[in-house]
């Protein structure tokens, strides 16, 4: 499964979206190619909902960078200087606001 996911990742740039026909179509044929016609019903659905979680971040980093574009400066000040923070509290701010790691 993860074979033909990275398959279709290759081919289209982006992940599948399960629930466009032309994904599904393509990515369970690269699926029937990679051996993986062994897969029940559960197995997909576990896919499915991993394919929706992902779409979902990536939903929430769109608006997140959009919101962040609309409040910085455009006089090419970056985020750090618009923080006033440096680089490594930064990044530790990012990784605990993400959950993988704790403050």
């Amino acid at each position: 499964m993860l074979e033909a996911r990275q398959r279709f990742f290759n081919r289209y740039q982006r992940d599948p979206d399960l629930e466009r026909e032309h994904d599904r179509d393509v990515l369970f044929a690269l699926i029937a190619r990679t051996d993986g016609v062994k897969l029940t019903k559960e197995h997909v659905d576990l896919a499915a909902d991993a394919t929706r979680e992902a779409a979902a971040r990536q939903g929430l980093a769109v608006l997140a960078m959009t919101e962040l574009a609309k409040v910085l400066p455009a006089s090419g000040v970056t985020i750090l200087d618009w923080c006033g923070v440096s680089e490594e509290e930064f990044l530790e701010a990012v990784l605990v606001a993400l959950g993988l790691h704790s403050s």
